[in-house]
């Protein structure tokens, strides 16, 4: 059985005739990428099936914006209500 290939910036340069930079920054909306030139790529990239992948731009980027927290017990009330402000917190600074 076959497994299927995961779309990336390059299959869509090549469809497109552009470079994969071009292709990343009009993904990103880069304001230098021209409206047309990102809407053919935003077109491309949904008829292709493309996916962001987060864990290959985390490596890339040596950063992956995870926060850790180890907790004793989850059932105390002080624990739970932390835990909510932390994602309050990130989901806010658009972490999450």
């Amino acid at each position: 059985m076959k497994t299927k290939k995961d779309v990336t910036i390059y299959d869509i340069a090549q469809k497109l005739a552009l470079s994969s930079a071009t292709v990343s920054r009009a993904l990103q909306d880069h304001p230098a990428i021209n409206k047309n030139t990102k809407k053919r790529v935003q077109e491309a990239a949904r008829e292709l099936g493309y996916r962001h992948n987060t864990f290959a731009s985390s490596l890339r980027k040596q950063t992956t914006n995870t926060i850790g927290v180890i907790v004793h017990e989850l059932n105390s009330n002080f624990i739970t209500s932390v835990l909510a402000g932390i994602e309050k917190v990130t989901t806010e600074a658009d972490m999450i």
